[in-house]
């Protein structure tokens, strides 16, 4: 009996122990990105995470990175600042001084 219960409070030490271990998963944005200076970044309520680079925004849901077009023009956008409101707002703020958002449907919109 006391041999039974020393396995087992051996077998949940070593579970417990494994359960323990940090997990990190290293993605990659693409050969397309090296280089490419991130300013700032954001997580969401939702798990997003949202990177402020000098080449414009980004969206990462976990599994792919989503650039986020912000005007119409090609020339490239340098986001300087982000945070998100308690109603979900994305908040964007640019090098230029421009103020863009993103509302619960993640459409972009600019602050006039």
């Amino acid at each position: 009996m006391n041999r039974l219960v020393l396995v087992l409070f051996i077998l949940c030490l070593a579970v417990k122990g494994r359960a323990q271990e940090p997990h990190f998963i290293q993605h990659d944005m693409g050969d397309a990105n090296v280089g490419i200076a991130i300013n700032r970044m954001l997580q969401d309520h939702q798990s997003m995470i949202w990177l402020g680079t000098d080449q414009g925004l980004a969206r990462f849901d976990g599994l792919e990175w989503h650039p986020i077009q912000l005007d119409s023009s090609l020339v490239p956008i340098k986001v300087t600042s982000l945070m998100e409101d308690n109603r979900g707002t994305i908040w964007v703020g640019t090098a230029t001084g421009s103020i863009y958002y993103l509302n619960a449907a993640r459409k972009v919109k600019v602050l006039t």
